[in-house]
């Protein structure tokens, strides 16, 4: 694990260790929380997916907190399928979950199966994504996406002084992350006049289709014509800059706005290739949900951040790219 990443999971850890409760053998021995022994704990996640190299960090992450607080965890892959995510939220409430985590595929999609959760006396953490209004959850572990979306907004207006048309690749449509990263985007925007969003293109957080979408807009928008382009993560914005230096478009090198911070970005970031990205650590994000899972299992839920626990989301330049090693 990372220094980055050892510091912020230290401060987690250090703030539960302050209040002053310890582990025995791994079982509770405080009253309150889930009345059985710790290792026999069990929590079932979902996660949206498991193939893009983000969920499969945050997939190590869940489990691996499984292995530092010695309880169950069980990992199921939604496959970005809402009908599947909800199957797979019903057979936990089916298995007596004791607590559920889940980064849902779609916002409003996910709430019946909730509300299920909810009615079988199963306790809920959303963790990445949220799910919409009418479901009860105890507390969403994440980032805030409006504020990255925010982030994406000033990193624009630098880059492009101020005046300029962009492209938007857009995540999977009715997703959190989509919509609250676009939220922020353009309530920045809104205080620069000059600065239009002349496309908007649904990509589902898909290299192919991020690739094709690309292509069209450099057709549709000859050189002069567009400035700019912001990709909701990390993935659109490679095939991006590739069909971007296939087509010969130059003056976009160096006006790419990403989100999420792997290796191949910050490298592109280091090289002039991109602007800037907003930085959210997957497998720390994961931990600290875990640690909050314990947290709530535990008797302490009193000391959960609600309704929301952010996670940090730092904004990355060349100038302080040096200073955050990559999250995967």
């Amino acid at each position: 694990m990372n220094l980055a990443r050892r510091i912020g999971l230290g401060i987690v850890l250090v703030s539960i260790l302050s209040m002053g409760y310890c582990f025995y053998g791994g079982a509770v021995t405080w009253e309150g929380g889930i009345d059985k022994p710790q290792e026999e704990w069990y929590v079932g996640v979902t996660l949206h997916e498991f193939k893009h190299a983000f969920w499969a960090a945050e997939l190590q992450g869940a489990l691996d907190a499984g292995k530092k607080y010695n309880f169950k965890v069980e990992v199921r892959d939604a496959e970005g399928d809402a009908a599947k995510q909800i199957a797979i939220l019903e057979d936990f409430i089916t298995k007596g979950a004791d607590l559920i985590v889940v980064a849902p595929t779609h916002t409003e999609a996910l709430v019946s199966a909730v509300r299920k959760a909810n009615a079988a006396g199963i306790p809920v953490i959303t963790l990445n994504r949220t799910v919409g209004e009418g479901a009860e959850v105890v507390t969403y572990v994440g980032a805030d996406d409006f504020l990255g979306g925010r982030f994406q907004g000033e990193l624009i207006a630098e880059v492009l002084g101020g005046k300029g048309n962009i492209i938007l690749l857009q995540g999977n449509l009715g997703s959190s992350p989509q919509v609250l990263r676009e939220g922020g985007l353009e309530e920045v925007l809104a205080g620069y006049p000059e600065i239009e969003i002349v496309a908007k293109y649904p990509c589902d957080w898909d290299r192919g289709k991020a690739l094709a979408a690309t292509q069209d807009a450099l057709v549709r928008f000859p050189k002069g014509k567009i400035h700019a382009i912001v990709s909701q993560d990390s993935e659109m914005n490679m095939t991006a800059l590739q069909a971007v230096k296939a087509a010969g478009r130059t003056e976009l090198i160096g006006k790419i706005v990403c989100f999420d911070y792997p290796s191949y970005v910050k490298e592109n970031i280091v090289n002039g290739n991109f602007y800037g990205t907003v930085l959210q650590d997957p497998y720390q994000q994961a931990m600290i949900c875990m640690d909050t899972v314990w947290l709530y299992l535990s008797g302490h839920a009193g000391h959960i951040p609600r309704p929301v626990f952010f996670t940090p989301l730092p904004k990355i330049t060349k100038d302080n790219a040096d200073l955050y090693p990559p999250s995967w």
